[in-house]
């Protein structure tokens, strides 16, 4: 009896627990590991150093950055996407153009008024989507998914 009693309280106590845990989804898998990043609204994690940093210890850290070719995982960290460096931005084409000139872009297309403009590997796309939010630029930073690639 007594056995039958320890059991029934653990499982209450593990329950109870489980219960009140942060895990974010129903089938128990953690979130991925890595630096937290919003892209287009939506949650990524970049693989974060692994090298010992008092800064980053202590949470004065820099931003996550994002360059293109980076590898982003999703919240389930199932799906991997990789940021292309492509921006779609909704805009005329002068301003499009503009925009391009003054950032350092490169146009790929334009219809109407949606734009594809290409950033450098060097250029961080976070920072500059930010800065094109602020000018009042609507825009998608693109990211690719290998499931999600044309043939």
């Amino acid at each position: 009896m007594k056995f039958k009693a320890i059991v029934l309280a653990s499982v209450l106590v593990s329950a109870s627990a489980m219960a009140n845990s942060d895990i974010k989804n129903e089938i128990g898998i953690s979130a991925a590991p890595g630096e937290k990043v919003l892209i287009n609204g939506q949650t990524f994690f970049k693989e974060k150093e692994e090298s010992f940093s008092l800064l980053r210890f202590l949470g004065f850290d820099n931003p996550v950055e994002v360059y293109a070719g980076d590898a982003l995982t999703d919240e389930t960290g199932i799906e991997t996407h990789k940021a292309s460096g492509v921006i779609l931005v909704r805009a005329s084409q002068d301003q499009a153009k503009a925009l391009a000139k003054e950032y350092g872009l490169e146009v790929v297309s334009q219809a109407g008024s949606i734009s594809l403009l290409k950033a450098s590997t060097s250029t961080e796309l976070l920072n500059l989507a930010s800065q094109l939010e602020a000018k009042g630029v609507t825009l998608q930073v693109e990211l690719v998914n290998s499931a999600e690639q044309p043939e």
